[in-house]
């Protein structure tokens, strides 16, 4: 029987080896192949290019203005280090898995900071991601890395043998 897997019990939020946040509700990228249109027997038919990836982008929520906040906004790229344990169900015995995201990423800006009497201040500070890996259970799941060209998923490479015959 396959693993049922529950809630998030802890996640933390650390930029260029600093704890900056702990327990919030973060959105790690999305990954989405850039596409190229072909004609087949059936008419038009659209597949991924393996290797092109469109913009990935993450927002991380923030409570607070504070040095943190002015750290994380820095214009220059920031190691993003986001770490999570998660629950889960595996024959009949509760289990942890420890799962981690390693990025880097450059701010798109300080975000609007709402101010309302009577609430804590809330922001969003977003990132263009260059460079994202992926670990569950201290397993690789993906390496995607623009700047140098790579797409590994769960140990291939996508892009070796291309990038091999361009530079050798």
């Amino acid at each position: 029987m396959l693993p049922q897997y529950g809630p998030i019990m802890a996640n933390t939020l650390k930029t260029n080896g600093k704890l900056r946040a702990e327990n919030l509700g973060i959105t790690l990228p999305e990954i989405t192949f850039a596409t190229a249109t072909y004609l087949d027997a059936m008419g038009e038919n659209e597949y991924p290019i393996f290797g092109m990836i469109d913009v990935m982008q993450m927002a991380v929520p923030m409570r607070g203005v504070n040095k943190h906040y002015g750290d994380m906004t820095k214009p220059r790229d920031h190691e993003i280090e986001v770490r999570w344990v998660q629950q889960y169900l595996e024959d009949n015995r509760i289990q942890r898995s420890k799962n981690k995201a390693y990025l880097i990423g450059f701010p798109m800006g300080a975000g609007q900071i709402s101010l309302e009497r009577g609430d804590a201040t809330e922001q969003e500070i977003s990132y263009n991601i260059s460079r994202y890996q992926l670990f569950a259970d201290n397993v690789e799941i993906f390496l995607i890395d623009r700047v140098n060209g790579i797409l590994r998923w769960r140990g291939e490479d996508y892009t070796e043998s291309w990038r091999k015959f361009l530079y050798e």
